[in-house]
């Protein structure tokens, strides 16, 4: 047989391979975009049985798109070394592998941000070729239960038994999209991506700012607290403050006559949940039970602060201020080139984050007051300082036993600001 006659087999499978593996990369690409369209009943509609596949098999779907292309890359990697080796030698071999290689990354790029372009730009068109391809391979998901997701550990690095929030191509499509989005959108998407890992406490009004009143509340004193609080719901309680009897709703008042004593047949059972309680099974908590404000409660039965549905939705999309909001200091005010001032209520990943530090939470110490009172072990004196991985922390101001301002010293080894 002859080297032409030899090369020829060779040549064709190469290309093949070549085909195989651009078609199941655009194919793993298109899942991702299926799924973000057939969130919607009229892309469901448009995919068909497509749709019914994805959501019936997507991990099963996502694994044996993963095998196949990294089958068809061994395949096109070998025939490229045999043809090169047999042309030029050793060399040859390795050249024609790398080339093989980068040509089959920027393929997998193109088709990744191609798809994801398509997403953020709403188009919901498919590339049917691609799309198609997915239903052959999801007779195979059956392999999701067992050896399945064994495989999914294996090459995908996920927990056997792990649901994650978003699946591994979701998160894929973002990174390869993320330039599509204006900065503001990319936040929002981070603190999406990140909120599963937020708790109650994170979020909540701590119990030294809430406004309550007591139940035997004299009417004028009360129609002054709602006046100048501008809340609509107001927690009530009798004899201490963590007695909390139930939640006056102000629109409860309305044709109501004010006596004294009067309001206990007003009042509404208050929601009680944990500080350790994720924010997002609150959120569905709230939507389902139809209520906009839960009391949180330790692990003694004290009251710990209170969370509303203004908090959570605010872990997502910033501050949300009403009329009745009263100018405040903004959380982060820099004095200097590597020095701040900052408000003892800033999350610690909020100020990790703006800072570029690596402040970990310690104890309760959700917030950098908190871990600043968790390292001391006692209330601070202004003026007092501490030492942190990074930075120097001053307090500069009290707000009763609480740290209301700090004063962050950047040390310049560490700081990129």
């Amino acid at each position: 047989m002859t080297l032409e006659a030899i090369e020829v087999p060779l040549l064709v499978g190469l290309g093949a391979a070549l085909v195989v593996w651009t078609a199941l990369a655009s194919a793993e690409a298109t899942l991702a975009e299926a799924r973000a369209i057939t969130r919607t009943p009229e892309g469901a509609r448009r995919l068909g049985r497509l749709f019914y596949e994805l959501h019936r098999h997507p991990r099963g779907l996502l694994i044996s798109l993963t095998i196949g292309r990294e089958l068809a890359l061994a395949a096109a990697a070998v025939l490229a070394a045999a043809i090169g080796y047999r042309r030029l030698g050793l060399e040859g071999g390795v050249a024609a592998l790398a080339c093989v290689i980068v040509v089959l990354l920027v393929l997998r790029g193109f088709a990744a941000g191609a798809a994801s372009r398509r997403v953020a730009s709403g188009d919901g068109t498919l590339s049917s070729t691609a799309a198609w391809l997915l239903l052959p391979l999801g007779s195979l998901a059956a392999l999701e239960k067992g050896v399945g997701r064994r495989l999914a550990h294996v090459f995908l690095g996920e927990s056997p038994s792990g649901d994650n929030i978003f699946a591994p191509e979701e998160l894929a499509m973002l990174e390869e999209g993320q330039d599509e989005l204006a900065a503001s959108e990319r936040a929002l998407v981070a603190k999406a991506v990140r909120i599963d890992e937020r708790t109650v406490r994170h979020v909540l009004t701590p119990r030294r700012d809430i406004i309550s009143v007591p139940l035997d509340i004299a009417p004028d004193d009360l129609l002054r607290v709602i006046r100048e609080s501008g809340c609509s719901r107001i927690p009530v309680y009798r004899g201490e403050r963590d007695d909390v009897v139930g939640i006056l709703y102000v629109r409860d008042l309305i044709g109501h006559p004010l006596a004294p004593a009067s309001i206990e047949p007003l009042l509404r059972q208050p929601y009680v949940v944990s500080a350790e309680k994720p924010i997002v099974e609150l959120f569905r908590e709230f939507r389902t039970r139809k209520v906009h404000f839960a009391l949180v409660l330790d692990e003694y039965g004290s009251l710990t602060g209170l969370v509303t549905m203004e908090d959570l939705l605010e872990e997502l999309v910033g501050e949300i201020r009403d009329e009745f909001d009263e100018d405040e200091v903004p959380p982060f005010e820099r004095r200097g080139p590597h020095t701040f001032v900052v408000s003892g209520r800033v999350a610690v990943h909020d100020f990790n984050v703006r800072l570029k530090l690596h402040i970990p939470e310690s104890g309760t110490g959700a917030t950098i007051a908190g871990v600043v009172m968790d390292r001391l072990g006692r209330v601070p004196d202004p003026g007092e300082t501490i030492a942190m991985d990074g930075c120097t922390l001053t307090v500069e101001a009290l707000d009763g036993s609480a740290i209301d301002r700090l004063r962050v010293d950047l040390w310049p080894s560490s700081s990129s600001l």
